[in-house]
């Protein structure tokens, strides 16, 4: 017979359930997970038009822990993505410059621009940008972003959430 962790005593983690569905134009799901970086630079989760062809596919992310990444906690670049019900906690500045740091980065490229949609989510005590959005459409419901600290490196930003027109430049 096992006895019951005093509060507050450290528990062992939670199993990480990973589900990818892959097809030309990729679609991955990932549902109650945890995502903590394995070692330094440790990005999180990131989605990316394919270089060459140009296709791109969805990212879907339910119900998972993105915690203590480095750069950013995901990332969506072109991709169509949808966050609900998860936490992007911690996410700290790159260690070489002390740059970024953000909780979502969504940024169109220059042959492809997705969608976001963040629902029902917390995104707290990244660095730099909680939510970023360049040129892509995006939709914020019931969620909260709190907490946003600068960029360790150059201590400037510190915003919630930044929406802008794409630049390639």
């Amino acid at each position: 017979m096992t006895t019951p962790a005093a509060p507050g005593a450290a528990r062992p983690p939670l199993p990480l359930l990973l589900v990818l569905l892959l097809a030309a134009a990729f679609a991955a799901r990932l549902g109650f997970c945890l995502l903590f970086p394995q070692s330094s630079p440790g990005g999180g989760i990131e989605a990316q038009c394919h270089p060459e062809s140009g296709v791109c596919g969805t990212l879907a992310v339910t119900r998972c822990l993105v915690a203590g990444n480095r750069m950013t906690g995901i990332a969506v670049h072109g991709a169509d993505a949808m966050v609900a019900s998860t936490v992007v906690r911690d996410t700290r500045s790159q260690e070489s410059d002390g740059a970024s740091g953000r909780g979502i980065d969504a940024e169109c490229l220059p042959a492809a621009c997705g969608a976001l949609n963040v629902t029902s989510s917390l995104v707290s005590g990244n660095h730099d940008t909680g939510i970023y959005v360049s040129g892509m459409e995006a939709t914020v419901m019931d969620s909260t972003v709190r907490d946003t600290l600068p960029e360790e490196g150059s201590e400037s930003a510190g915003r919630g959430i930044n929406a802008q027109c794409h630049s390639d430049g």
